[in-house]
Order: C-alpha cells, then sequence, then structure tokens
C-alpha cells in the first residue's frame, strides 16, 4: 500500500469513527420509553407513586371497564409557579374509557399527585415525584 493510498486509508477510518461516535451519541441522548400508569379494575393505579427525570413523559393507561378521568395537580405553590405557562386543561385527560390513554410530559420538577376525578372519593390517587 503507497503512503497516498495508507492517508486516505487513516482519513476514511476517522470518517467512520467520528460518524459511530455520533449515532453512539443520538443513541445515548433519545428519549426514554414513557412510563406506564395502568387504571386498574377496583379503582386503582399501578403503580401508585413513581419518579421520572424531568422532560419524561408518564402515559396512563385505562385497562377498567369503566370510565375515568385523570387530573394532575402540583403538591407545592413553588411546582405550581413552574407551571405557569401551562393552563388547567393541560392537566385533565378528559375521560378516558376502556383501552384509551392520556400522556402527559413533566418538564417541571417537583412533587405531584394524580387523582381520577370521577373515583376520588374511592381514593383513587397517586403520587408523582418528577427529579432533574
Amino acid at each position: 500500500m503507497s503512503r497516498i493510498q495508507r492517508k486516505l486509508q487513516a482519513q476514511v477510518d476517522g470518517i467512520l469513527l467520528s460518524a459511530i461516535g455520533t449515532l453512539v451519541l443520538i443513541a445515548c441522548a433519545a428519549p426514554a420509553s414513557p412510563q406506564a400508569v395502568i387504571i386498574t379494575d377496583g379503582a386503582r393505579f399501578a403503580p401508585a407513586a413513581l419518579s421520572v427525570r424531568a422532560g419524561e413523559q408518564i402515559v396512563w393507561r385505562n385497562r377498567s371497564p369503566d370510565r375515568h378521568s385523570i387530573v394532575v395537580e402540583p403538591v407545592s405553590d413553588e411546582t405550581t409557579q413552574r407551571l405557569a405557562p401551562m393552563s388547567v386543561e393541560d392537566l385533565r385527560s378528559g375521560d378516558l374509557y376502556h383501552s384509551e390513554q392520556w400522556s402527559l410530559r413533566f418538564e417541571h420538577p417537583g412533587s405531584y399527585r394524580f387523582i381520577c376525578a370521577i373515583h376520588q372519593d374511592e381514593d383513587m390517587v397517586g403520587a408523582l415525584t418528577v427529579v432533574e
């Protein structure tokens, strides 16, 4: 192999390594699959408490034959202030019937609770912590 061919091969190898490195970084930076909260028979959430990182999404899936309606509420005034750009409607699922789902991305660290507006008297409540 001539000196020019070796230089050319070294350049190609460098480009390939750079491309591989970029793909690895993209794969590592890809968002995780959303965590799921299952709405079960018996008017319960599973899990009833969870923790996610800021920027992650949670999806509520109704596996119950009953209608449900999720409402997310910040627990502290500080968390409420961080949510100021969001409207109250952004934090409500509306009616979820069997096999339907609703998701919400949590951008702001803090403590939240989620309730079923229809079954809150049956203590259908969950807790969420969003960390940096």
